[in-house]
């Protein structure tokens, strides 16, 4: 197994998932300030909310650069992958 992804498909697919691991664990942390009152980890918890937001920058650029690689496929098979990744990030968020 390759720890470099050798292609555009395989980095997004690879940089997609920190963001919502993310998301759970600082949401839980975010929670147990919350329940403990504690305002340090409240304010250090909305700082990493904004950093993992930050990661969906990288996200569009991997994935804006499979949408390059994977050319070879029809456009209409790209275009109906393209908008059910769509959909599901809106559903998910």
């Amino acid at each position: 197994m390759h720890l470099i992804p050798q292609s555009w498909s395989h980095l997004h697919i690879l940089v997609s998932v920190f963001p919502s691991f993310g998301l759970v664990c600082v949401l839980g942390f975010y929670i147990a300030g919350l329940l403990a009152d504690d305002s340090i980890t409240k304010r250090t918890c909305l700082v990493l909310f904004a950093l993992v937001a930050l990661l969906s920058v990288p996200i569009y650029l991997s994935g804006a650069g499979s949408m390059a690689t994977l050319s070879g496929f029809s456009r209409g098979a790209m275009n109906s992958h393209y908008l059910w990744g769509l959909w599901l990030w809106s559903r998910w968020c």
